[in-house]
């Protein structure tokens, strides 16, 4: 049977699903976590608004897209031309559970070619230009050492 308003041919089984994210290197996009990711963007927590004020409108010279949905894991902060993610950790991070789980998504990340940075909310919101004079440095640096792109998945069909 076919889901409320979709015709047969747009509907998407979670099997469907996996066989893209083959398809794509694994890069296909999850409802869930493009929703998730639009919802944590809507909800920032004071630190990360103040980091992203001083990441935004490419200030450190790239451009930073912020909660974004990477390798199926939503990062903080991510610049591409960089091959940069950077994490703003709350208290939640430093729990044994959720900092295995922390090691493993970075372990993915730069499995990528990614570089991930991490920083503690508190010292985002203490010391909020010594962290973004952190940033601006490994930008340099990474960009320096011919950045860290992604490939680009392809749109439509094909693969």
């Amino acid at each position: 049977m076919g889901g409320v308003g979709l015709p047969p041919e747009k509907e998407r089984s979670a099997t469907d699903d996996a066989q893209t994210a083959e398809k794509h290197g694994g890069f296909a996009m999850d409802r869930r976590l493009r929703d998730r990711a639009r919802a944590l963007r809507k909800g920032m927590t004071e630190s990360e608004r103040r980091l992203w004020q001083g990441l935004r409108h490419r200030r450190l010279g790239v451009r930073f897209l912020r909660q974004k949905v990477l390798a199926g894991y939503i990062v903080d902060f991510y610049a591409a031309e960089a091959g940069l993610v950077v994490e703003v950790d709350g208290g939640q991070h430093w729990e044994a559970g959720h900092a295995a789980r922390d090691r493993r998504r970075d372990e993915r990340l730069r499995g990528l070619g990614l570089e991930v940075l991490r920083f503690p909310a508190d010292a985002v919101l203490r010391e909020t230009a010594a962290v973004l004079e952190a940033i601006a440095e490994t930008v340099r640096r990474r960009l320096a050492e011919g950045g860290g792109r992604l490939p680009r998945r392809r749109r439509g069909g094909g693969g």
